[in-house]
């Protein structure tokens, strides 16, 4: 069995996610519970780089292949988790880099209207959807073989007048073409996190307070005895410094 790890990028990728990818590969290697091979795709065009890594996937022989964004935070078991459903199409519902947050699972309803999602306190196990986001997804590399190129596009509902990313497309496609369904890991969802950039403005220090720092016993005295020192002549300040003679 062999699994392949797809990374889309641009020029770099956040280091908390490299950190995160070492621990999961070093894990799941240490078991020995299948080969692994690694592939990224650099570029602009994420329709092109994920089918780069897609056809890499189906070249070097994969039976799975877990997708990884480089903005993403996930436990090293997450690769182990997902394959333990052994589902077509397993990923996770994470959230969007803006404010309000929404999620990135979804539905299509009958009125050809996407309605999220959410995950919640309460959420658990398995749901289907009708697609989520790559940003850490398993997919069975048989899900490819039966579907028609181009695997990726800019999807477009007319009815809503909404774009669909590539993730969607895909999802959607595969159901018709391959009959795979989308499923998200509610569980493994509240573990994992999407990176993004905040900047930070005066509006985030307003109703500040200096923390207020309440030293121990121990370090109190010693506080004391260096800020109070008695002076006598001929002897050293606490700082090392030698005192001049007390006046008379």
């Amino acid at each position: 069995m062999k699994v392949a790890i797809g990374l889309p990028s641009r020029e770099q990728m956040h280091a908390a996610t490299a950190l995160d990818l070492a621990s999961m590969v070093g894990r799941f290697a240490s078991q020995g519970i299948a080969d692994l091979a690694l592939f990224n795709a650099t570029g602009t065009l994420i329709v092109d780089q994920r089918a780069k890594l897609a056809v890499r996937a189906l070249q070097t022989g994969a039976d799975w292949l877990l997708w990884v964004d480089s903005d993403m935070r996930f436990p090293p078991e997450s690769l182990e988790a997902l394959m333990a459903h052994d589902l077509p199409i397993v990923g996770v519902n994470y959230v969007t880099k803006e404010h309000p947050c929404s999620p990135v699972a979804g539905r299509i309803n009958d009125k050809k209207e996407w309605k999220k999602v959410p995950t919640l306190e309460t959420s658990e196990g398995l749901e289907e959807v009708t697609a989520t986001g790559f940003g850490l997804m398993l997919i069975k590399t048989d899900v490819l073989r039966k579907m028609r190129p181009p695997w990726f596009q800019i999807g477009y509902i007319q009815q809503s007048m909404r774009l669909l990313g590539e993730d969607v497309h895909f999802c959607m496609h595969a159901k018709e073409e391959a009959g795979a369904l989308t499923m998200i890991d509610h569980d493994l969802s509240k573990r994992v996190g999407h990176i993004g950039q905040y900047m930070y403005t005066w509006r985030d220090a307003v109703g500040y307070e200096e923390p207020q720092f309440v030293p121990d016993e121990q370090i109190a005295r010693n506080m004391e005895a260096i800020m109070a020192p008695k002076v006598v002549t001929g002897e050293r300040h606490p700082t090392g410094r030698l005192m001049p003679e007390a006046a008379d």
